[in-house]
């Protein structure tokens, strides 16, 4: 087709690993001929995460954190020595404005913004109209989860120029199976009478977890064999996990979402953050029932054996609700929403923007299926 496209994906937050592995997943269905992804992490990044980027051919790069001194200075000159850059994917986070105006500074022509809601509670500093505005003024294209999440993060003056793209998943890898379903148990020694809750997402805040394990709590009143799974990245709160134990919980940690909702009768999500978990849309795709925060935009709730509450409804509410989700019979089948939010498609979608973009070297703001995907 022509020259490979390098696009230098830029996060700029403390949380940056998440979204290093969901853009290596869609690098993964690239051509490489087409596409090279390349990772500016603004801050330490993990041998591991640095690895598997290099199975990809894609370079990654550390640079100081974007709040330091001088930081948005050296990736300007980062930048300008690299001139095979045509296109900067900065993630939102705490600092991503100063980002964006290092590549303006930098004469980068396409400069994408992609707005995956708050990672941490940091990011409320995203929500004053000043962010907006220098967001606005830096970025060309503007990517957001959901068009909820992009009207509360970029202000209704920019809401014409987002482009919704998706959490998207690998379908493929979560259909539910009574098979796998024995087998992770089995592994867990978690027998078929035990109701097994999944906390799965990694971004929840201490306060949130603590929320979660006290709805936790209240059903193992109601029902007596209770065991949750929890992400890996939530095992730093290890005193509000001593203290489930000691209140009869049985507790594991799982590092892989996917490898674990077989498992899964029910899933909770009560964070407090305005944004879709990945692992929602995961739990969805495996067939999972979901009970889940009103804060969580409406576009995240795709299930029908899914739910949204009232984030601040009483524990015991909650409880009754998470009984009542996993009394749901799981199904074996996926509906047909699950291919719409097939990683297959939006890498495929994405490649073709990067590519269209990096030869015109302006934004071409074209849309997945050619129209914004808005509800």
């Amino acid at each position: 087709m022509g020259q490979t496209v390098c696009v230098l994906q830029i996060l700029s937050g403390s949380r940056s690993d998440e979204i290093i592995q969901l853009m290596l997943e869609y690098a993964a269905r690239m051509d490489p001929e087409d596409v090279r992804l390349d990772f500016y992490v603004c801050g330490a990044v993990p041998e591991e995460i640095r690895e598997r980027a290099a199975q990809y051919g894609g370079q990654l790069y550390a640079g100081p954190r974007i709040s330091a001194p001088f930081a948005k200075q050296t990736l300007t000159a980062f930048l300008r020595q690299h001139t095979e850059y045509r296109i900067v994917h900065v993630h939102l986070e705490e600092h991503s404005a100063a980002a964006l105006e290092a590549a303006r500074r930098a004469g980068i022509p396409v400069r994408i913004c992609h707005a995956h809601g708050p990672r941490n509670p940091q990011d409320r500093s995203l929500y004053v109209p000043s962010a907006e505005a220098r967001i606005g003024r830096a970025a060309t294209v503007l990517f957001a989860d959901c068009i909820t999440v992009g009207e509360r993060l970029y202000g209704v003056g920019n809401l014409e120029r987002v482009i919704v793209l998706p959490p998207f998943v690998d379908g493929s890898a979560l259909r539910w199976n009574l098979h796998q379903r024995k087998t992770i148990r089995g592994r867990r020694n978690i027998d078929s009478r035990t109701l097994v809750i999944g906390c799965l997402d990694p971004l929840l805040t201490k306060g949130e977890l603590e929320h979660g394990l006290n709805i936790v709590h209240r059903v193992s009143k109601e029902f007596p064999r209770v065991h949750l799974l929890v992400a890996e990245a939530l095992r730093s709160y290890e005193p509000l996990f001593r203290r489930a134990v000691r209140r009869g919980l049985a507790v594991s940690f799982a590092e892989d979402t996917a490898s674990v909702l077989p498992a899964a009768d029910v899933c909770l999500f009560p964070g407090s953050l305005m944004r879709i978990p990945y692992a929602l849309i995961q739990a969805q795709a495996a067939g999972v029932p979901c009970v889940v925060s009103d804060r969580v935009p409406r576009e995240g709730i795709l299930s029908p054996l899914s739910c949204s509450l009232y984030c601040h409804r009483p524990v015991s509410q909650w409880a009754q609700y998470v009984l009542m989700a996993a009394a749901q019979p799981r199904n074996a089948g996926q509906a047909e929403w699950v291919s719409q939010y097939d990683i297959r498609r939006g890498a495929a979608w994405l490649e073709r923007l990067y590519w269209e973009e990096g030869q015109c070297g302006k934004p071409c703001f074209i849309a997945p299926d050619e129209e914004k995907q808005r509800n």
